[in-house]
């Protein structure tokens, strides 16, 4: 994950972020995992496909069978008050759920699918649990299965596996950062961020205090 330049205001953490560095990281792993879960199960390898959705919806509106298996990362903000480090960095867990369904041939697979794809989010995000390096470790909550309603007309049977997280991201905000003015609104090239220019030369002003 590449690291922005320097800033005036430093990091200021998006929790879409979080979302995204899950997905990359679940996209990323899920074949390997799923075959290894295949390979201890004694299944034959490749029977179960890795999701070919990842997306941030928070809900199962349309599950058409060309997006199923689907996987969903949502984060639900902090779940802990936040740390104050001592040079000015806020840490602070943050929630992340993760959610997999999937349909197969049969209810009983169908059933199975969504277990499996619940073990590999599960192991993945424990086992890599920077998320690429942003995050200074992650938790492993809580897991759940459910069945996905369809319409009556629908033949089929959709499960869902879902996963609850915590991460912890160590630099949050800084409160001792930041511009001291704000931008004109007509200036967007205004932005004091890392493109405003060093100073050539600085000017201190000692002042000596008389003693008592």
């Amino acid at each position: 994950m590449s690291v922005p330049p320097a800033s005036l205001f430093d990091s200021i953490f998006v929790g879409h972020t979080l979302e995204m560095a899950v997905l990359n990281t679940l996209e990323k792993w899920m074949p390997t995992y799923i075959q290894e879960i295949e390979r201890q199960l004694n299944l034959t390898l490749g029977l179960f496909p890795p999701p070919r959705v990842y997306s941030t919806t928070n809900t199962w509106h349309s599950l058409p069978d060309e997006r199923l298996p689907m996987c969903i990362a949502l984060s639900t903000g902090t779940v802990t008050r936040p740390r104050y480090e001592g040079d000015g960095t806020i840490s602070a867990w943050w929630g992340i759920g993760v959610g997999v369904a999937a349909s197969a041939n049969t209810e009983e697979n169908t059933n199975l699918a969504a277990k499996i794809y619940g073990a590999a989010v599960r192991a993945i995000l424990l086992q890599q649990p920077t998320l690429g390096g942003m995050t200074a470790g992650t938790e492993w909550i809580d897991e759940s299965y459910t069945e996905v309603p369809v319409p009556e007309d629908e033949r089929r049977t959709i499960r869902a596996a879902q996963v609850i997280f915590q991460v912890l991201v160590d630099d949050v905000v800084t409160r001792f950062s930041g511009p001291t003015t704000p931008i004109e609104p007509t200036d967007p090239l205004g932005q004091p961020g890392a493109d405003w220019p060093e100073a050539e030369t600085v000017e201190v002003e000692v002042r000596l205090l008389p003693n008592d």
